[in-house]
């Protein structure tokens, strides 16, 4: 796969994991929603375009053009901040409960390595 197509296909998972719209996700990268079709469609876009896009996702350029297994560490992100996002909407007592069996788990993981 070239460097255009991942490029396509990078944006493509982004948008998934984050679970956007193509309208959402052209307005959260700045961009019309008929550029970012052009580019899933098929990865061409100017130069610029493709700076300005990284940019606002806060990812070089040269990871949005390099193969897709190198966004495992965003989609694990991704799924962090949603955990921490319920985490934070949890009361007290639930948000200790959980603390607690997680350091459960956290101390039998331990005990297998």
């Amino acid at each position: 796969m070239n460097k255009v197509e991942n490029f396509a296909k990078n944006l493509e998972s982004i948008r998934k994991t984050r679970k956007k719209s193509l309208t959402e996700f052209a307005r959260e990268i700045g961009i019309p929603k008929s550029t970012l079709q052009s580019i899933l469609k098929d990865g061409n876009t100017t130069l610029d375009t493709a700076s300005r896009v990284a940019d606002s996702l806060h990812i070089s350029l040269d990871n949005l053009i390099s193969k897709e297994e190198s966004f495992d560490d965003i989609r694990f992100c991704e799924s962090v901040k949603e955990i921490i996002a319920i985490f934070d909407g949890l009361d007290y007592e639930q948000q200790t409960t959980l603390e607690y069996y997680i350091i459960k788990i956290l101390e039998i993981i331990s005990k297998k390595r």
